[in-house]
């Protein structure tokens, strides 16, 4: 009886050093390739699939170096998609190394047309109550240097393989700087797939009244930690049905990835995302 209580304490402690290293050293970097397809109406149809990659909260800092988001950047531009699109949140605190961040964002937008919005971390009321950028400037600046267009409140058209597509990127939801009249300023027809950049998917109740056919959405890092048979135990979401994952939603599709970075430097049972979506 002895020797098998002291085996299993011997069993319970590497299981708990096991946990340790897997939360903290293996699983925030153990990115994982998602593959989504949504079908398009005959009026919106391409002419062949229209490869979409999607990549938020990268949160760029002490807790996700660059080798790192170098390496899930190489993941991304193998894909070859046709249409980049970020979803915020490039920084955690202040701007790491512009220089050095620059140039694996070229890379993104060397790769196919790149748009962005921004995230609650980006700048803005939330992040400057918590100390860090008080606007969203300097990341805007980072974007715009480095070949990707910001969306915040406004729209963008692109046709690509005779896919007529709108990009309309909101500011952010918890920055008190998300303005959808503004963004939706002009009317979709029906032969346009109408595509919203939103970080916080809780801004979905505020564009019910707007025309849009799928929302892309970051910032809950699909809860970072899921329970097993119990899920994430926090999300920073008020619609916890929303944490991760392709949904339909009054008729139309919402997208919410986990994430490419984290929070803290941890991750438990919830692999941060490197998301292609295809329109067929």
């Amino acid at each position: 009886m002895k020797k098998f209580i002291l085996f299993t304490l011997f069993l319970a402690f590497v299981a708990g050093i096991y946990i340790v290293v897997h939360t903290f050293h293996i699983e925030p970097f153990w990115f994982k390739l998602i593959n989504a397809e949504i079908a398009l109406d005959d009026a919106q149809k391409p002419v062949s699939p229209v490869k979409i990659l999607f990549l938020s909260d990268i949160h760029a800092g002490d807790k996700v170096p660059f080798p790192e988001i170098d390496r899930a950047f190489e993941i991304a531009i193998k894909q070859k998609p046709d249409l980049i699109l970020l979803g915020g949140d490039f920084v955690t605190g202040a701007v790491p190394d512009s220089e050095i961040y620059g140039k694996l964002l070229r890379k993104l937008s060397a790769a196919a047309p790149a748009f962005a919005c921004m995230g609650n971390h980006d700048g803005g009321k939330w992040t400057l109550e918590m100390g860090g950028l008080p606007d969203c400037s300097e990341i805007r600046k980072l974007l715009v240097e480095n070949g990707i267009t910001p969306l915040e409140n406004k729209s963008a058209d692109i046709g690509i393989k005779n896919c007529k597509l709108r990009i309309v990127g909101l500011g952010d939801l918890w920055a008190g700087n998300m303005l959808p009249g503004k963004a939706f300023d002009k009317d979709a027809t029906d032969n346009v797939y109408v595509i919203v950049l939103s970080h916080n998917p809780d801004s979905k109740d505020e564009l019910i009244k707007y025309k849009w056919n799928l929302m892309l959405c970051g910032h809950t890092h699909g809860g970072q930690c899921a329970i097993p048979f119990i899920g994430p135990p926090l999300l920073p979401v008020s619609d916890r049905a929303f944490s991760e994952g392709l949904h339909e939603w009054n008729g139309r599709k919402i997208y919410v990835s986990r994430g490419v970075g984290n929070l803290c430097g941890v991750r438990f049972n919830c692999r941060p995302e490197i998301t292609l979506i295809t329109l067929k």
